[in-house]
């Protein structure tokens, strides 16, 4: 028997957004995530995205750790920003 998107729980288990989200907007463009990323997510009925966090090359060594924070950083802002959107801190 299929199952309608309403009744699925769509997770996409990788998605490279939040690096794209900071390349928009060190470029100037914020709304970047609000104005191209929501509605795909929604389009694609995605409830759950997961975002890895990669450390690019360049940020590689006595950079990582504070590019890591930073991204983590963004995602939590877009949350805050986003009230759709909300970040999973526990398995609960």
């Amino acid at each position: 028997m299929a199952t309608s998107n309403d009744e699925a729980v769509i997770v996409d288990l990788h998605n490279d957004l939040i690096l794209l989200v900071d390349h928009f907007d060190h470029r100037g463009r914020p709304e970047h995530f609000s104005e191209f990323w929501l509605p795909e997510l929604r389009a694609g009925g995605v409830n759950v995205q997961v975002l890895p966090v990669f450390v690019e090359a360049q940020f590689q060594s006595e950079g990582a750790l504070r590019r890591t924070l930073l991204l983590i950083e963004r995602i939590h802002r877009l949350a805050s920003r986003h009230p759709e959107v909300a970040v999973c801190l526990t398995g609960a």
